[in-house]
């Protein structure tokens, strides 16, 4: 656990954790919405675009591994495992649905016991059964309503947040409906931080001022 540890140690807790959602610029270059996403203030950033295969998610996920260690954020690759473990990426983040015993299983054939695996999940019992399988972190969602998308699932709030965060030892992100102003107040309950893919569209239209690469 400590090499897991040591990758969230680069910087401090609570985390901003940004989730990549390249259609919203559809004017943007490749390079120039990568460089933009690794200026924000995320402290981690996963590359979610669930349009692109494995072949033409490389190149992206190359430059974004380069990025990363230019700038020291943590880069994760959304259910493409294998592809993450190949360019050299932090980790990769599954989805509440593919199998984390076979995607431990390639981490352990590269031989990269420092590589985050995280997991979508969507209630206390999802976060138990991740943490039992052996996830690094997860996801869980909706605790407001989500801005991004629509959501079939009530919102979970912030009391079971907290129930959640302090039920297990893996850190805990808040997804859905929280933008930054909240932060504070998922770390008040247990929380390791707050994804989301609007936040973080947000912060790329105001550019963070002390980010360079």
């Amino acid at each position: 656990m400590s090499t897991i540890s040591d990758i969230f140690r680069r910087h401090s807790p609570p985390y901003l954790y940004g989730i990549s959602h390249r259609v919203a610029f559809p004017g943007w270059a490749r390079e120039d919405y990568l460089d933009r996403i690794f200026r924000s203030p995320a402290h981690i950033l996963q590359f979610r675009e669930k349009d692109l295969s494995p072949a033409e998610s490389r190149t992206w996920v190359k430059r974004g591994v380069e990025l990363a260690g230019r700038s020291g954020k943590v880069f994760l690759v959304n259910t493409h495992v294998e592809l993450a473990l190949r360019e050299g990426a932090d980790g990769s983040h599954l989805t509440s649905k593919q199998d984390l015993s076979h995607a431990i299983r390639l981490r352990d054939r590269y031989g990269n016991p420092s590589f985050l695996l995280g997991k979508s999940t969507h209630s206390g019992d999802d976060v138990l059964r991740a943490e039992e399988e052996g996830a690094d972190y997860v996801l869980v969602s909706p605790v407001l309503n989500p801005l991004s998308k629509e959501s079939r699932a009530p919102a979970l709030g912030f009391p079971a947040l907290e129930r959640i965060a302090l039920s297990v030892e893996i850190p805990v992100f808040a997804l859905g409906g929280v933008v930054e102003s909240d932060l504070n107040r998922i770390a008040g309950c247990g929380a390791a931080g707050l994804a989301g893919i609007t936040w973080l569209k947000r912060a790329i239209e105001r550019p963070h001022p002390n980010s360079e690469l």
